[in-house]
């Protein structure tokens, strides 16, 4: 499955940073193609030197994993490699 990520930095206030985006990767399934983005976000914040991030997504299992620690084996790697 191949997929494309967006993702958008904004500060406390809600005025916008930076944006970025990425095409043409493959993925192993619909979840993976939803944690991608997470990974390039954060990644991207790391770079920029911002200690807190808020993550949105509007995938309930991403978030749930998230939350509770129970990571999907479909997006293990991605979760673990995060910065």
């Amino acid at each position: 499955m191949a997929g494309g990520l967006g993702c958008v930095a904004r500060d406390k206030y809600g005025w916008f940073h930076v944006a970025g985006g990425e095409g043409g990767f493959q993925c192993a399934s619909a979840l993976a193609a939803e944690a991608e983005p997470l990974r390039a976000g954060a990644a991207a914040g790391v770079l920029h030197g911002w200690h807190k991030l808020v993550i949105e997504s509007d995938s309930k299992i991403l978030i749930e994993a998230l939350r509770t620690g129970t990571i999907p084996e479909a997006i293990n790697f991605i979760i673990r490699s995060l910065p």
